[in-house]
Order: C-alpha cells, then structure tokens, then sequence
C-alpha cells in the first residue's frame, strides 16, 4: 500500500479522503493483479462444522494414495415454514493421503467433525451413459471441535492434578 507524501496535503482537509480512495484503487489493482496470475484460488476456503452421515469409505488408489469419501449434515440456521423442522444440508466430502488416513481412523458416523478444505466441481460418464456432475469438498483437515474432543476425551476432570495451598504470594 502506498500513501501520499507530498507535503502540500498535511494541511488539507481532504487528504485522509484522498488517501483512501487511492489506497482502495490500489486494492482493486492488486486483486485484479493476483487474478491474472492465477491465484485466484485464495478465495476458494470454506470451513463447515456438522455431523458426519455415514462411515467413512475408504479406498487406495492404483499409485498407493489414500481417499476417503464421507458426508457432513449442516443444519441451517433457519427451519422449514410449512413443517417447522429445521433444514440440513448433506455435503460430500473427499480427503486424501495423510488426511484420508487420519478420518479412517479416528471418525466414525454421528461425530461431529470440522472440515477445512476447497469447493470442488468436476463431472464423469456414467454407465448409462449420461454426465453427471459431482461438487463436494476437497478436504485439507478435518478434526473434531476442541469443546467435543475435551468433554469426549475427559478433559474437564481434575484427575492427575494436586490442590495447592493459596499463600498469598501466586503472581495470578
């Protein structure tokens, strides 16, 4: 980001305004900059929380890589007018090597999992003949929500630690 620094501006009013409409040009450039190059993709994140809907299917692919495909319910914030039920969304998931491997063995259906990854589109010929198309998540980590971990691994028991004395002198 560049500012003005002419000195004529110090005293002006419209200096600070001045500076900012070209501070967001600036921005603009930069973006359309960083699109051109082909880094668009920094947009591309989503993170989701939701319950896993099934096992984890697991398969190695001919080079040896690890994959995993499985699928998030997300409730929306929002409930059905005509049944009052709250609305879910089933998203497809697909993690692969170190990732795939860490789903197998620690996820299993009904946990509720954090997903971090990119939106994915892509299509394939069925055996009937048709496209189909598939857009799911292209996962970079999925873990379990630090307040779940804790309270399913114990963490809010007080076993292995000693009461200590308050003498006054603790600098907390």
């Amino acid at each position: 980001m560049w500012r003005h620094t002419d000195s004529r501006w110090d005293n002006d009013a419209q200096a600070g305004f001045t500076v900012l409409q070209m501070d967001i040009r600036e921005e603009i450039l930069y973006e359309k900059r960083r699109m051109n190059e082909g880094m668009s993709n920094a947009y591309n994140h989503v993170t989701i929380i939701g319950n896993l809907c099934n096992e984890p299917e697991f398969a190695t692919t001919q080079s040896g890589i690890s994959r995993v495909n499985f699928r998030v319910g997300v409730q929306r914030r929002f409930k059905d007018k005509q049944t009052g039920q709250k609305v879910a969304d089933f998203i497809s998931v697909v993690a692969w090597r170190n990732t795939a491997d860490f789903v197998r063995q620690y996820m299993h259906k009904g946990d509720l999992v954090v997903v971090d990854g990119e939106i994915q589109t892509r299509s394939y010929e069925a055996q009937d003949g048709s496209k189909r198309y598939v857009t799911e998540i292209n996962a970079e980590d999925v873990r379990r929500p630090i307040q779940r971990a804790a309270a399913q691994s114990g963490g809010g028991s007080d076993e292995g630690f000693v009461e200590v004395e308050d003498t006054g002198d603790l600098p907390f």
